[in-house]
């Protein structure tokens, strides 16, 4: 009686750790499938040799630079491109490109929408030949797509895509049929009202409450906070451009101004912290609010300080660095100094944070490990490096074939800089062409009009704007210069002084960076 009970009790624990073994096996899975995102792309008239691309935003900030990863898809056997996602323990944002085409571009499908652990999203893409065939502007991205595209989405997660995806669509009817009124706004003593955005606002907030009870609140936080942020900038970017230079007294544009910020404020209470930090758009809207008004063409210590300064004051812990973040991001390029920069970045203490700054703004060329592995080809498809060149200054122009400023630049600026330094050999000027069809980077040569054999022409190999350089170092608009120092030292130019032909401010950048060690 007693072995058997005792048998009785080897096969009892035996079971029990069965038991353990299968639930932990069954809790690992499941936590497995949690934080993971699947996304599945049906779409017309591809071919097995079409691919998708997914850009992941880990940490975003309404830019297409900061990418945590990408992802390539393959036409699948079921006539589908998969992505899944593992890892994922916050909600982030993706992007979807289809190809590239011949110029270098890719063709934006969507752009940073919100994804969350556990989603399993089903896109359809269909032409639908009653929607007009062009370009238009998207109000949340300030981007152009392409309309004639239908969109459907289904599975788990697929309401907060929905959402977005309607919110566009009605936000661009708003903007095709109403005409904007281009007046000063209004401004009584709570808010600052503009008939146009207050129709896009509608717009957005009902789309949202129709969604709401089908999406998870930490979405629906999101979202309010991703809607009002990116409207908001899009208003502030339209004050600045048309309403302020109107305002010839000062003391007026600062009670417009005081009155917008403060009614801005009063918004931004409603909204979690937590949502504020996830948003792609909010970081940037508060940098922009703090900023607007400011000729940061001439930027200064004490601007940059105040600024700083009152980010640090209203806000903390990570929301407070993803703002300091978004400032650098926003401002780098308009004659901050390395040393107002250094003071601003010191002051980010989120480590994840501090390596957003690392990554995006390298201290020299060569501590880019990226750039170190980029190579260009010349018109002999010989490999080019910047590496070849240290030691010296490296003036680089970035440019397309048919594009008009590119030609501009280079007939009033580029050519007088390089017969001004012909004889000195520590400055090399590359022509760097993006045309991800080469042909027509050989051909633009030959025209004279944007470059000349006197030059180092080189092309990014046929990657067009997706070379590493170019993503490295966020160039997004055409012609951009980019001018490097002997010891590898980035310099920022300002976009107007290469775009307007401003020959004085590069010859000094150019001396400047020969006087250097």
């Amino acid at each position: 009686m007693k072995k058997f009970l005792s048998r009785l009790a080897s096969l009892f624990f035996l079971v029990s750790l069965s038991t353990v073994s299968v639930n932990a096996n069954q809790i690992k899975a499941r936590l497995s499938y949690e934080n993971t995102v699947k996304i599945s792309v049906s779409f017309d008239n591809v071919n097995r040799y079409d691919s998708m691309q997914l850009l992941i935003y880990k940490y975003a900030f309404d830019n297409d630079f900061l990418i945590h990863a990408t992802k390539i898809a393959k036409l699948g056997s079921d006539g589908s491109f998969k992505f899944v996602l593992e890892c994922i323990d916050h909600p982030i944002y993706v992007s979807l490109f289809k190809d590239i085409t011949k110029n270098g571009s890719r063709i934006i499908l969507l752009q940073q929408y919100l994804v969350e652990p556990g989603d399993n999203v089903a896109i359809s893409i269909n032409i639908d030949s009653t929607i007009r065939s062009q370009k238009v502007l998207k109000v949340l991205n300030n981007i152009t797509y392409i309309p004639n595209y239908r969109f459907k989405f289904s599975g788990k997660g697929s309401e907060k895509f929905a959402c977005r995806y309607e919110s566009d669509l009605r936000i661009q009817k708003v903007s095709d049929t109403s005409s904007r009124i281009r007046g000063i706004f209004e401004v009584d003593t709570n808010i600052i009202e503009h008939r146009y955005f207050d129709i896009i606002a509608q717009c957005a907030r009902e789309t949202l409450e129709k969604y709401k009870d089908y999406m998870s609140e930490e979405a629906f936080s999101i979202l309010s906070v991703d809607f009002f942020s990116a409207i908001e900038l899009y208003k502030m970017h339209y004050m600045k451009r048309y309403e302020l230079p109107l305002i010839r007294d000062d003391s007026v544009e600062r009670k417009v101004l005081n009155k917008y910020q403060d009614y801005l404020e009063r918004r931004e209470s409603n909204f979690s912290n937590y949502a504020k930090l996830i948003s792609s758009y909010y970081s940037k809207m508060v940098v922009e609010k703090l900023c607007i008004g400011t000729k940061f063409s001439v930027i200064n210590r004490g601007k940059l300080t105040k600024v700083v300064s009152s980010i640090k004051n209203k806000f903390s812990g990570e929301l407070r660095d993803k703002i300091l973040v978004a400032l650098l991001l926003t401002y780098s390029n308009t004659g901050l100094s390395s040393e107002m920069f250094s003071e601003a970045k010191s002051s980010v203490e989120s480590i994840h944070y501090k390596k957003v700054l690392n990554a995006a703004y390298p201290n020299t060329i060569w501590e880019a490990a990226v750039t170190n592995e980029a190579k260009f080809v010349d018109v002999y498809d010989n490999v080019v490096k910047l590496s070849d060149f240290k030691g010296k200054i490296i003036f680089m122009d970035f440019w397309f074939s048919g594009c008009g400023s590119c030609a501009i630049f280079y007939k009033t600026t580029l050519s007088k800089l390089k017969d001004l330094f012909k004889f000195n050999s520590k400055v090399v000027f590359l022509s760097v062409n993006v045309d991800a069809d080469q042909s027509n980077w050989i051909n633009a040569i030959a025209t004279g009009k944007y470059t000349s054999v006197d030059l180092i022409n080189v092309n990014t190999g046929g990657s067009g704007v997706n070379h590493p350089i170019i993503r490295q170092f966020r160039i997004s608009s055409f012609p951009e210069v980019l001018i490097i120092g002997k010891s590898g030292k980035i310099y920022s130019v300002y976009k107007d002084e290469f775009k307007g032909g401003k020959l004085g401010s590069l010859i000094s950048i150019i001396n400047d960076a020969l006087n250097q060690p």
